[in-house]
């Protein structure tokens, strides 16, 4: 009586799904050997993204001025000479 699983062919799904699986089990093994740092509380991660939205309006706000006054600092030069 032979073994009928002796000749199996491998079809593309069955090749996918054995890589798909033996690179999920190398990134699961890789994963546990990564150290984490501790958290940071919350008070710190609020403070860091209200002063990053500050400084992004802020930018937004001045940066029009800065470029007006760049180009009226180029047109008129300053004791009215030509």
């Amino acid at each position: 009586m032979a073994c009928s699983c002796a000749r199996r062919t491998f079809t593309y799904h069955y090749i996918l799904f054995t890589m798909a699986a033996t690179l999920r089990s190398a990134a699961v093994l890789i994963s546990l050997a990564l150290y984490e740092p501790p958290a940071a509380p919350t008070r710190d991660a609020l403070r860091y993204m209200a002063v990053s939205m500050y400084s992004n309006v802020r930018q937004a706000v001045f940066m029009p001025t800065c470029v007006v006054t760049g180009i009226v600092q180029q047109t008129y030069r300053p004791g009215g000479q030509r």
